[in-house]
């Protein structure tokens, strides 16, 4: 066989190979991502009983009450996000 050719064929398997190792690493970047959105809904779920006793007693302003939701939001997605990459 003619090197050129070798070249070619070299290139079609190692192309082959490579789309497969990128759909593998997509999907288990997929599944992080899903894994971080259930572990948001989990802790808002578990919070709900606490901001509402929280908006009951007028102590806490709504303000705080959202900051505290998006700061945690953000690291839990800053945090997701590393582990992801």
């Amino acid at each position: 066989m003619p090197a050129g050719a070798g070249v070619g064929v070299m290139k079609e398997n190692a192309d082959a190979a490579c789309r497969s190792c990128w759909a593998v690493c997509g999907l288990v970047l997929l599944i992080a991502c899903a894994n971080v959105a259930n572990l948001l809904l989990a802790r808002a779920a578990a919070r709900r009983g606490q901001i509402g006793r929280s908006a009951g007693d007028r102590r806490v302003s709504r303000w705080q009450i959202v900051s505290q939701a998006l700061v945690e939001s953000v690291l839990l997605a800053i945090a997701g996000g590393i582990a992801g990459a």
